[in-house]
């Protein structure tokens, strides 16, 4: 089984100057699409891990549709920090939610259950995991499962030493969600966004992967006390692919992607 991680879009009907997502965001977001849809052997599913508009507007998630409509896999969003819950249900009213508060909702399909987290909070940049959703997470990695779990949710849950972005990473819930996905009885992957560049950590026997973005990336910085700078860097996603039988091998596939001048 193929799956794409892909993240933070920041889809805009209205192009900000002022902000950091690119002039061209919206044709990367499609050049990417592009290459999903015609990536060989077929991807099963694209697993996109928050930001998925930039200002959470009607008319930015209107947008998205278009952009992932020549996707004929399942695509599986989760919110992020910029995203807004009313008009993002609106746009996704088919996936499996588990309540009407959040977000959240599992995924199951061949050798992979997928479980998608909500971190989201309403003007805040960092991410939360309250009781009610860690409940939720343990009700769910409770049930029997002999695949490959994935966990989904925009906000990484460990120190990336990305500067002061590490200061607006899951703020609330992070013990209580390693020691959770501890349970499993297999591994997990968790799968995160919001970086801004594709990083990989084991954090607490978890391996965390986080996604790049083709709306801007962050170039490399390993001083906790600095801002790392937005860069022209080449755009790659994750393919990740599961056997069934044990096996989760992940390859990084580069994506052809315009220059700013």
């Amino acid at each position: 089984m193929l799956i794409a991680h892909i993240s933070d879009l920041h889809i805009s009907a209205t192009y900000d100057p002022n902000g950091l997502v690119r002039p061209d965001a919206v044709e990367r977001a499609r050049r990417l699409v592009a290459d999903l849809a015609a990536f060989r052997p077929k991807i099963d599913l694209v697993v996109l891990t928050g930001d998925n508009s930039n200002d959470g507007l009607a008319a930015d998630y209107d947008l998205l549709k278009q952009v992932l409509a020549p996707l004929e896999m399942p695509v599986l969003p989760i919110p992020g920090n910029h995203d807004a819950r009313g008009p993002m249900r609106s746009a996704f009213p088919d996936l499996p939610y588990a309540d009407e508060t959040f977000l959240h909702y599992e995924w199951r399909e061949g050798p992979v259950r997928i479980i998608a987290l909500d971190s989201h909070v309403p003007g805040e940049v960092g991410g939360r995991l309250c009781a009610q959703r860690l409940a939720w997470l343990e009700s769910r990695l409770s049930l029997p499962f002999e695949g490959e779990t994935l966990v989904a949710l925009h906000h990484p849950p460990c120190p990336t030493r990305m500067g002061v972005l590490d200061a607006a990473t899951l703020m609330e819930g992070a013990d209580t969600l390693a020691a959770l996905m501890a349970l499993n009885d297999r591994p997990v992957t968790l799968l995160c966004g919001h970086l801004h560049r594709p990083i990989t950590c084991l954090w607490k026997g978890v391996n965390v992967r986080a996604a790049g973005s083709p709306a801007f990336m962050f170039d490399l910085s390993v001083d906790a006390l600095n801002t790392p700078d937005v860069v022209d860097s080449p755009y790659s996603y994750a393919i990740h692919f599961i056997d069934g039988n044990g096996g989760h091998i992940i390859h990084r596939h580069e994506v052809d992607m315009p220059v700013l001048s």
